[in-house]
């Protein structure tokens, strides 16, 4: 075994490649085989193997696991529970998982629904023949492959034996996600069998219907309750699809369908109905990429952790610890703080339901029967949360699920890909319409708006060259320049503006990610380079372009593209790492934040733990305000990463957007947020994240567009633009 310290480039027969992310149980890498075969590697923490028997239980696990003979489900090539450390082997599958393509894509509709369904069925139908019950289906475990749905992350601790639900694994915790466990998983008295994925699966297919869960969002004990005691929210999903998911989350697990009697009522699985052409070209993306990766040399990376095991009589699962160098994360808050700590990472290892300073407490005991029934009766307490103030002013407006708000100067600019409306922000009055005027060409040229950046709006005109044209706040065109680099790349996204360089990025005729910088003054192409990664992300701080790319951060010179530094293997890919910059601090954040030195890469501190993973983070002022995966808000000391507050807000919000970029909006005072399920705007108080307002357009309406100034909120609907005194 490798000492602590001690970086390693292989894990059995296996070289790794990239750390894809990390949990409680283990670490996750896309690996090669011997065989020149990408695998995910999952690799088991030192602390775990000290618990008595678990060899033999994780070895009799993965016996079972082994059996489930599906095309639903990554095959488990490869595993050795006696290797120190312990570790298994699955086929890499280069999709995202549904939680990304709701958040990117936006919501299924029907046919893509069915399809998505009677997948899963079949994931199930095989894992529940191999005598496995799932007990974590939600939409992180789910990839959508060109091929259709693929379900990860089933069998280990999760085995189950001949007397229907009996787990092999560790008695008396509940295992899975909140939101996505069934009733019979929660209370005293029952087990857990092949019902519980039925109401799993239910649960998953309303959340691709609206992107919202059907028992609400907020405290995860009152998600619990509601669980166990109320019916679920159905509003949104297809009326032809209701009565089957109200059936797959009855609260009695003898009266929900079967797998068969799902499969036969979601009828034929059309795959092509769930790849949608933004869809395709990620898929595609990212299948080059997995090519690249397997003539990619083995990367070092730091070797796991020693035991980290607290003295008590219930273990206490480890924090996830990145790879490198630098402080460990900061220790979990005090019992006030309720979470869930997945002890697995991208498809192994078992979720464990925990409270307080992470432990994990038995909650399908006669305590977490009672738990549930005490907290019953505050699960809907608290004071009425205001609507908000009337608006200041409104404009109708044709507004897509695309389109982004943003200030310009004294207008405030609505855009998606094809056209650009700005209003005087005052009044609401309309004020241009934007047009981009090219020079003559052999075809009619097509245009698209990349955004705003400073005084500026910027778009590209396909004439017979590509072009980039550039708005001043009055709607007036100040040059439409040739902005093809060298390798022919197109242009379709404004990633970030240093020093009066805007850096835009596209695809170019291999399918290769590529960067392009040009003079904001004059649209001048200053330089352009090519990018390892599908997961790459730029920001600035103003002075600099800061860069991830394929597990590394570096800075960039904005107007010759030279290196300025460089941090290797600072965090995994994982669908929710964030990069955000301000002056003097560069954040990137996963399932923790790590601060960086912008001018030189160096490591000022590590905080949170955010196990669901970081969606969005802001500066502002003296603080870092964090949205994460489970609708929870943090404040942070910008200098010294100390909490500040953490709020978990009981009304609904929705804290990423689509290729747009964050749906969040923040200042000085205010954080507003759209719904997650319809349209509406949720606004908090930065000072300690509690509930300013909230108001909703009703169910099935098209998720609002933000944009905040000082305390007026501006809001787009897809009838409306809007304007609001935030702070009222």
């Amino acid at each position: 075994m490798a000492a602590d310290g001690e970086v390693v480039t292989r894990i059995g027969p296996y070289e790794l490649l990239e750390l894809l992310g990390e949990g409680g149980m283990g670490q996750v890498y896309l690996a090669r085989s011997p065989d020149a075969r990408l695998v995910a590697l999952k690799v088991i923490r030192p602390e775990h193997t000290e618990t008595p028997d678990f060899r033999a239980r994780f070895q009799r696990e993965i016996a079972a696991a082994q059996r489930v003979n599906g095309f639903r489900t990554p095959p488990l090539l490869d595993a050795d529970a006696q290797g120190v450390p312990p570790w298994l082997a699955t086929a890499y599958v280069p999709a995202p998982t549904l939680h990304e393509v709701v958040r990117d894509f936006g919501v299924l509709a029907e046919p893509a629904l069915r399809a998505l369904g009677a997948g899963l069925a079949e994931a199930l139908a095989a894992i529940h023949g191999a005598g496995l019950v799932h007990r974590d289906l939600k939409p992180g475990n789910v990839l959508i492959a060109a091929e259709g749905p693929q379900v990860i992350d089933f069998g280990i601790s999760r085995a189950v034996d001949g007397s229907g639900g009996t787990q092999i694994t560790r008695t008396g915790a509940a295992v899975g996600t909140p939101g996505y466990l069934a009733p019979e998983q929660l209370t005293a008295g029952h087990t857990a069998g092949a019902p519980a994925d039925v109401f799993s699966l239910g649960c998953v297919l309303v959340h691709a219907a609206t992107s919202a869960h059907p028992f609400g969002a907020g405290q995860t004990p009152a998600v619990l309750y509601r669980v166990v005691h109320e019916p679920p929210q159905l509003e949104g999903v297809p009326a032809a699809l209701a009565p089957l998911l109200a059936a797959c989350l009855d609260k009695d697990p003898s009266r929900r369908p079967t797998v068969p009697q799902l499969l036969e009522a979601l009828g034929p699985i059309d795959s092509g109905a769930l790849v949608v052409p933004a869809l395709q070209r990620q898929l595609t993306e990212r299948r080059q990429y997995a090519e690249r990766m397997l003539s990619a040399p083995p990367v070092p990376v730091a070797s796991l952790p020693t035991s980290t095991l607290a003295p008590s009589s219930v273990p206490v699962p480890a924090q996830a610890h990145a790879p490198g160098p630098g402080p460990a994360p900061a220790p979990a808050p005090g019992p006030d703080r309720r979470r869930v700590l997945r002890m697995a990472a991208a498809g192994g290892g078992a979720a464990l339901l925990a409270v307080g300073g992470g432990v994990a407490y038995a909650l399908n005991t006669g305590w977490g029967d009672r738990l549930l029934g005490t907290l019953g009766i505050h699960a809907n307490s608290g004071p009425t949360v205001s609507t908000g103030p009337a608006p200041l002013w409104q404009q109708p407006a044709s507004v897509s699920n695309t389109a982004a708000l943003q200030l310009l100067g004294d207008v405030l600019v609505c855009w998606d890909d094809s056209k650009a409306q700005a209003f005087h922000s005052a009044t609401g009055a309309p004020a241009w319409t934007g047009k981009i005027n090219a020079p003559p060409s052999s075809f009619n040229p097509a245009m698209s708006w990349l955004g705003v950046t400073g005084s500026l709006l910027l778009g590209t005109v396909n004439t017979d060259t590509l072009r980039l044209a550039a708005l001043d706040a009055g709607g007036r065109q100040l040059y439409c320049s040739p902005v093809v680099p060298s390798n022919g790349a197109t242009i379709d996204r404004l990633e970030a503006s240093a020093g009066g360089v805007a850096l835009l990025s596209g695809l170019d005729t291999t399918l290769t990610f590529t960067l392009v910088a040009v003079e904001l003054a004059s649209g001048r192409v200053l330089w352009s380079s090519t990018t390892v990664s599908d997961k790459r992300k730029v920001v600035s701080d103003g002075t600099r372009f800061l860069l991830y790319d394929s597990g590394t951060v570096s800075a960039l010179d904005a107007r010759t593209g030279r290196q300025l530094w460089a941090v290797p293997n600072l965090l995994a890919a994982g669908p929710s790492l964030n990069l955000t910059a301000s002056t003097g601090v560069l954040l990137v954040g996963d399932t923790k934040m790590i601060a960086l030195n912008p001018a030189t890469g160096a490591r000022l501190w590590t905080a949170l733990d955010a196990p669901e993973g970081i969606e969005t983070t802001w500066v502002v002022g003296s603080k870092v305000i964090v949205s994460s995966g489970d609708s929870s808000l943090f404040a942070l000391d910008l200098q010294t990463g100390r909490q500040l507050w953490h709020s978990t807000p009981t009304v609904e919000y929705f804290g990423l957007g689509g290729t747009t970029g964050p749906a969040m909006v923040v200042d000085a005072d205010l954080i507003a947020a759209p719904m997650s399920s319809s349209g509406g705007v949720s606004v908090f108080n930065t000072s300690d994240g509690s509930t300013r307002w909230s108001r909703s357009s009703g169910p099935g309406t098209q998720s609002w567009t933000l944009a905040l100034s000082g305390s007026t909120l501006y809001t787009a609907s897809s009838t409306t633009i809007s304007a609001f005194r935030g702070l009222s």
